[in-house]
């Protein structure tokens, strides 16, 4: 099954950063990267209680819309750790409404979380990378996909798209990539529809799943496994590239 533990080792020895690691992919990650002997900084807003005490991770608090937390973030990652091997960016936040509905206070939220603090993470934390190592940012398949009521969410993501790539030219030979996830099973699909009836909301999250070539919606620890493969040394030819995870989407 995928997103069962292999323990073989993948990640031996590399420190990594993952933000949102509270969320559902997120903590994926997290379980992922331990499994494979990594040694993991978890960073998000929630406190270590609210998160899988199972999880033998090092947990810190992180704002990645404050520039202060993150840079409070690098100071202590630099006394403790001295480097970093590996960074995933997946902390982010969704609304599903149609533009002409979307206030601006939603829209700068979106950007605050999805784009600048990604943009914030790398700025302060690249540099603990001794020039090499692996950025992972969590974009969406909503960037590349027109899909009607995700205008600002996936204005962000597209965004961070166009950052990955950037920074991936201007890190090298750290390698930038992009995981495109399409409808995980999370809260953030459930996020999406939230605004429709309450009748209508379980046909819609089954029509998620059906538009796939799959016919489900995907796992979070399959997006955790392809977060491995872009955080080890398989990887090592891949940089400045985006990786759709959709379930083939017809």
């Amino acid at each position: 099954m995928s997103g069962s533990p292999t323990n073989s080792g993948r990640l031996a020895g590399k420190i990594a950063l993952v933000t949102g690691a509270g969320g559902g992919i997120g903590s994926s990650i997290c379980r992922r990267y331990t499994q494979e002997g990594a040694i993991v900084i978890g960073a998000d807003l929630v406190t270590p209680q609210v998160l899988d005490p199972a999880l033998a991770l090092e947990w810190v608090e992180l704002d990645v819309t404050c520039e202060e937390s993150v840079k409070a973030l690098r100071a202590h990652v630099a006394r403790r750790h001295g480097r970093l091997d590996v960074i995933v960016n997946n902390a982010g936040a969704m609304v599903g409404k149609p533009l002409k509905d979307t206030s601006i206070e939603e829209f700068d939220r979106l950007y605050a979380i999805n784009l600048r603090g990604p943009f914030l993470v790398m700025r302060e934390l690249a540099p603990l990378m001794n020039g090499n190592g692996a950025i992972v940012n969590m974009s969406s398949a909503a960037a590349i996909r027109m899909t009607s009521g995700m205008s600002a969410y996936s204005g962000t993501k597209a965004g961070l798209v166009v950052l990955s790539k950037v920074a991936a030219l201007e890190f090298a030979p750290i390698r930038v990539n992009s995981i495109l996830p399409g409808a995980i099973d999370t809260p953030m699909p459930r996020a999406f529809v939230a605004n429709l009836p309450a009748a209508r909301q379980a046909q819609a999250l089954a029509a998620l799943g059906e538009q796939r070539l799959a016919k489900r919606l995907g796992r979070p620890e399959e997006v955790a496994d392809l977060a491995v493969y872009l955080g080890s040394d398989e990887s090592g030819f891949a940089t400045g590239s985006d990786f759709v995870l959709d379930g083939g989407l017809a």
